[in-house]
């Protein structure tokens, strides 16, 4: 029988469903299947867990194909039957779980056994730290755990990134600046501006409104760049707008 702690049944709470009654009252054993392995390296919640599943399938099959290609150390046992496997079941209906359903399959088939002193060399060569369960795993068997070496940094990575993060610092510390925007100008006002534009160009206008405008209004058009007929628009609302303005101004002197 293996270690039985604290490590041991935490692992449990994650994995447990990759272990029969008999194994997860065993403890800790001296070598664990690719199932059993994957959920202790990456454990996941279940078949919905959409983030955690994807990564724990991930690990498996590296596992599998690392078997098959002879680059990690195994061995070999007899098949096991799902009575012996204790997997939950349903009165007179099928396995109660996806999960357990999928382990079955593969677990009747899949008899390798891989030891921490194969695993964790393994692990390494992927670049990956082990997981508290795997490292536990390891020191109830008596195996220290290597760290994963640091990937040396590229030269000149750190004086780019620090360059990088002076920049970012210098753009947070700068004083913002902001642009005065002026209003826009109101329709009475464009108006107003471009009879006056007509006045500054030497145009005449008569002190009562008539529909005829003097000619020179499409040369300010033109220079103004907007089309003739709104401009023309435009100066006669504006002169007849002058001339409003002026009337009311001699009704108030003579008042």
């Amino acid at each position: 029988m293996g270690l039985l702690n604290l490590a041991w049944r935490d692992a449990m709470l994650f994995a447990g469903r990759e272990f029969s009654h008999d194994e997860q009252r065993a403890g800790w054993p001296p070598a664990l299947r690719p199932m059993q392995l994957a959920s202790l390296q990456r454990p996941y919640g279940g078949d919905y867990d959409e983030a955690g599943l994807p990564l724990n399938q991930a690990m498996l099959t590296a596992l599998k194909d690392a078997c098959k290609a002879g680059s990690i150390e195994h061995t070999k046992h007899a098949h096991e039957s799902h009575e012996e496997r204790g997997f939950p079941r349903r009165k007179g209906g099928p396995i109660a779980f996806n999960t357990f359903a999928r382990a079955l399959q593969n677990e009747l088939t899949d008899t390798i056994r891989i030891t921490p002193q194969a695993f964790l060399p393994w692990l390494a060569e992927q670049g990956e730290q082990p997981s508290e369960h795997i490292v536990a795993w390891a020191k109830a068997n008596g195996i220290s755990v290597p760290e994963v070496p640091k990937a040396a940094p590229v030269q000149g990575m750190a004086a780019a990134q620090g360059e990088a993060e002076t920049a970012a610092l210098a753009k947070v510390a700068a004083p913002v600046q902001l642009a005065i925007v002026p209003p826009a100008e109101t329709a009475a006002e464009r108006r107003d501006r471009r009879f006056q534009a007509c006045l500054a160009a030497g145009l005449r206008f008569p002190d009562t409104y008539t529909n005829r405008l003097p000619d020179g209004v499409g040369r300010v058009a033109d220079k103004e760049g907007v089309s003739r007929q709104a401009f023309s628009k435009d100066v006669r609302e504006g002169w007849q707008r002058s001339i409003e303005a002026r009337q009311a101004a001699d009704e108030l002197k003579q008042a």
